[in-house]
């Protein structure tokens, strides 16, 4: 559910169980595991389709304050979805968001199943009016929908 400002709750989960091969998966308890790392925030699985085995899981992480994910662990976690989504504040012609890109194209563009989804700040001059700052500023609903483009989900 999106409020007038365009933040994003989560009410429910749609689907408590993902099957993976004739196999059960639990999403919670996928988040449990990965939540335990000291690096990360915040966690939310779903089940996606799959071509192979019916369904898949994917992870969606946002990083604790501070931390940083290295290249390996970047590539690693693209060879294992096949996907990119990078979001950032910056315009997204350059910064470091553009880096992360790059550099998912340089090692892992044969493991890509579709683009690099890039979300970030519209390409203007720097707005001075709040109103214009709104529009201007990328937001939970602008990375939504690029993660659902890159899963084919539009």
């Amino acid at each position: 559910m999106c409020d007038e400002d365009g933040r994003l709750y989560l009410i429910e989960r749609a689907k408590d169980l993902v099957i993976v091969s004739g196999f059960n998966v639990y999403p919670a308890e996928v988040e449990d595991i990965l939540a335990a790392h000291p690096a990360v925030a915040d966690v939310g699985v779903i089940g996606v389709p799959h071509p192979h085995t019916g369904e898949a899981v994917r992870a969606y992480v946002v990083l604790a304050e501070g931390a940083t994910i290295d290249e390996d662990a970047l590539i690693a976690s693209v060879k294992k979805t096949n996907r990119a989504v990078v979001a950032h504040e910056a315009v997204t012609r350059m910064g470091w968001g553009a880096e992360v890109a790059a550099v998912v194209q340089e090692k892992a563009f044969d493991y890509l199943d579709a683009p690099i989804a890039r979300v970030g700040a519209k390409f203007t001059p720097i707005p001075f009016a709040p109103a214009m700052e709104e529009w201007v500023v990328p937001h939970v609903k602008d990375v939504l929908a690029a993660i659902k483009k890159t899963v084919g989900k539009e």
